[in-house]
């Protein structure tokens, strides 16, 4: 499992977790390790917006993500290998 924040432009902040599940739908089939790129992620966290985030933005490039205290920026690649079932 991989945790990313989102930050809004309110300056709220929701933790994310990225599970092996969720990667199935949306990454790469390999179950012991995903490879996810910014873009990808953004694009998948807007598309599924959670009500209790709040106002969804206008698109996913006015999401900040945050992994591991770094900024996601398009080229991040997000890595988590054996991603838990959890």
């Amino acid at each position: 499992m991989a945790k990313v924040s989102l930050i809004l432009g309110d300056g709220s902040r929701h933790v994310v977790h990225i599970k092996k599940a969720y990667l199935q739908r949306h990454a790469s089939k390999n179950v012991d390790s995903f490879y996810l790129d910014g873009v990808s992620l953004r694009g998948i966290l807007w598309k599924e917006w959670q009500a209790h985030w709040g106002l969804r933005p206008p698109g996913p490039k006015d999401l900040r993500l945050i992994h591991f205290a770094q900024e996601i920026d398009d080229t991040t690649i997000i890595e988590c290998k054996e991603c838990s079932s959890l």
